[in-house]
């Protein structure tokens, strides 16, 4: 029961060039609508497990957590979780912990394991050997250390280089696709309007710190952390060599501010119809010449065929072209410094890291130890090559029976939504018929693609750790209308904008193996709903008409109205007074059997 922890957040990082996209999409689903999406895929995510070979069925109620002295109402999160909590810690190199923590700590030791069970005799330039020699170039610590900065002066020459602004939008291209952090993001996702077009999207890009509120905000917590980034930077400037640290750090923030105030908030972003903006790439506000977004966008592989990109936030982008007029350019060479230091400081020497973990971990994340070394070198394989580590996982952990059990299952969910479906009171002729459509374009896709991506043209090599870093990006994209899988099974589902998808990677608690029953599987998911509805699943329309349209039937709205009658007709009172204060319990107001009738029957009487 430990599953239900206060807080869960998922985010993610938009480089260019990279696999992964957030995608806004806009429209508004009702709430009856999007729970009968979302109860699907909670039901849905429990098959795409590992099996592991249980000797009897089990339950999938887990009791072991509940502490049983505690009253469920007075203290429901204490009672579920009481005895999971007393006896549980958080490890010294993370910075929480939870029970789906606890899987994919199980998980990256079996991926090390397959790692590390690769034959070193494997052929050149096969995916297993690559695997083996990017594992290997982490690993060798010796060599990392005498190696240093070499693998980034290259970069660091070509930014120190530059003479004229009107080549930053080039060089920006360029270090994104290495994956280091410039004002502006360009992502190519399936169109929100139109999932069977993919489409290149602008957006605001993350800054140094993880919010605008870092830079805005002058509580006294907001300017501890902007003094330690400051000196962060320095130090990170400082290991490199790099002239007059102190003066270029406080450039560097003071830039990152004015850029902050552009941004949009979480809560602006959140907004699917204020995000989508499709312009010409004409009409795109100029940057420092009216040429610069065409070499922008040519340099980051979009091509010169594209005519339209889709604008996120469309004043951040009418402001940035005047910062970048105004700020001079030593501190945009500064800035780009210090983003391709901090992009790459986990695969330098050991004061990188530990400078890189000083802050980006401890301070900012409160983690008190920074990883085994070989955590990080799995992570880092996982991350870059995750087709090539996940089909070794799949071959080793997940049998094609089990795979062909759990897609039984999902198809036998959905015939029953549909009887379900068919039968539903509340649901008028056409309202049934957009559901059925709505049912009909989800689009399951258990544990791993039926295509993988191809790593040929991936160079590694076992003493360029820096170098296999930067490359490993720069693979060509999957093909259009296949999803990313990740190699590591995950404890969560994740939903594509380009169809009604749901993608699943599951850890071995919840498995789906012949002697584990199907039940206690969906029991187990059934609780994922709530992450699922943080998911916002229900306000992304898809590309098929029926999920673009809000639809909301009559029926559902009188038969809504009259649940929020009944549960107003409750009130908060006092109970059973305690030394420690009184506990408060919700008791149904004074009502007639005649009035209970009347709600039970679907008829208000007044």
């Amino acid at each position: 029961m430990a599953w239900m922890h206060r807080d869960h957040a998922q985010g993610g990082i938009s480089r260019l060039g990279s696999a992964q996209h957030r995608l806004e999409i806009a429209g508004a689903i009702v709430y009856r609508a999007a729970m009968l999406q979302k109860f699907i895929f909670a039901l849905a995510i429990g098959a795409g497990c590992a099996g592991v070979a249980m000797a009897e069925p089990r339950s999938g109620i887990d009791i072991s957590a509940i502490d049983p002295s505690v009253r469920p109402q007075d203290d429901f999160w204490q009672f579920a979780n009481g005895k999971w909590l007393a006896a549980t810690s958080i490890p010294a190199d993370r910075a929480a912990w939870d029970t789906f923590s606890a899987l994919r700590e199980t998980n990256q030791q079996q991926l090390r394991d397959v790692i590390e069970a690769i034959d070193p005799r494997s052929p050149d330039g096969g995916e297993p050997r690559k695997l083996a020699d990017f594992y290997g170039s982490f690993m060798d610590e010796a060599r990392v250390e005498a190696t240093g900065l070499d693998g980034l002066r290259d970069e660091l020459r070509r930014i120190h280089a530059l003479s004229d602004k009107a080549a930053l939008p080039e060089l920006f291209a360029h270090l994104s696709r290495l994956s280091v952090r410039i004002p502006w993001g360009l992502e190519i996702g399936p169109d929100e309007r139109d999932a069977t077009r993919y489409v290149a999207h602008l957006d605001q890009s993350r800054l140094g710190l993880p919010d605008r509120d870092y830079y805005l905000k002058d509580d006294a917590h907001f300017q501890a952390i902007r003094t330690g980034y400051r000196d962060h930077i320095v130090k990170l400037l400082a290991l490199a060599g790099e002239p007059a640290a102190e003066t270029s750090a406080g450039e560097i923030i003071a830039l990152e501010t004015r850029l902050a105030r552009l941004q949009w908030t979480r809560v602006e972003n959140r907004d699917p119809l204020k995000t989508y903006n499709k312009r010409d790439i004409a009409a795109l506000p100029a940057l420092t010449t009216k040429d610069d977004w065409p070499s922008f966008l040519s340099a980051g592989g979009v091509g010169t065929e594209i005519r339209s990109v889709v604008v996120a936030q469309p004043s951040y982008f009418d402001g940035v072209g005047e910062i970048l007029r105004e700020v001079p350019l030593a501190t945009w060479q500064a800035y780009l410094a210090y983003n391709l230091l901090s992009a790459y400081a986990p695969y330098l020497s050991a004061p990188f890291v530990a400078e890189e973990f000083a802050f980006e971990q401890h301070t900012l994340r409160g983690v008190p130890e920074i990883q085994p070394r070989w955590k990080r070198a799995v992570a880092m394989v996982d991350r870059l090559t995750g087709f090539a580590l996940g089909r070794l996982y799949v071959e080793r952990y997940f049998p094609p029976a089990n795979k062909a059990r759990a897609d039984a299952m999902i198809a036998n969910l959905t015939a029953a939504y549909r009887e379900s479906i068919a039968t539903l009171d509340w649901m008028g002729p056409e309202t049934r018929r957009e559901a059925l459509a709505k049912l009909k374009a989800i689009v399951p896709k258990i544990a791993y693609p039926t295509i993988w991506r191809d790593y040929s043209g991936l160079v590694i090599r076992r003493d360029d750790l820096v170098g296999n870093v930067m490359r490993a990006p720069l693979q060509l994209r999957f093909p259009a209308g296949q999803a990313r899988p990740r190699s590591r099974p995950r404890g969560m589902a994740h939903h594509a904008a380009d169809g009604q998808r749901i993608l699943q990677r599951q850890p071995q608690r919840d498995c789906v193996s012949r002697r584990h029953p199907a039940a206690a599987v969906l029991r187990r998911r059934g609780r994922r709903r709530r992450q699922l509805r943080r998911h916002r699943l229900g306000d992304r329309p898809r590309d098929q008409s029926c999920l673009r349209r809000p639809w909301q039937p009559v029926r559902w709205r009188r038969q809504f109205a009259q649940l929020v009658d009944r549960r107003r007709s409750y009130s908060l009172r006092r109970q059973n007074p305690q030394p420690g204060g009184a506990v408060r319990r919700l008791q149904p107001a004074a009502r007639s059997p005649r009035q209970w009738r009347a709600d039970a029957g679907g008829e208000r009487r007044r």
